[in-house]
């Protein structure tokens, strides 16, 4: 049996549901920074080779476990939605695409 400590609250991971099918609900929080144009010459002469946008993972907040054979919201075990933020953190900030949250961003402010 595996065991997790987080903040002094001990669980094990098959009462996460290791081994089953389990789908989280995650609200993400990125912040997404625009990018300069690039300036080829001021009147001094000089330039500015402008930057891309940027997207940063900010937060993450799991709100609904939900497994094969239950269903939790955060207010019913707020002990592991604490330890599923992390968990859940970690991945996203491995496995996100900026690219991709910048052209969705980009689309819903041009279409918003």
């Amino acid at each position: 049996m595996s065991k997790i400590e987080y903040h002094g609250y001990e669980t094990t991971l098959e009462e996460l549901g290791r081994g089953r099918s389990v789908q989280l609900e995650v609200d993400l929080e990125v912040e997404c920074l625009p990018g300069e144009p690039m300036v080829k010459y001021y009147p001094d002469g000089s330039g500015y080779p402008g930057c891309d946008a940027e997207a940063n993972l900010t937060g993450c907040r799991v709100t609904e476990v939900t497994g094969d054979t239950y269903r939790f919201e955060r207010s019913e075990r707020p002990e592991y939605f604490e330890l599923l933020d992390e968990i859940a953190l970690r991945h996203a900030v491995r496995t996100l695409d900026t690219d991709e949250v910048l052209a969705d961003v980009s689309e819903s402010l041009a279409f918003g």
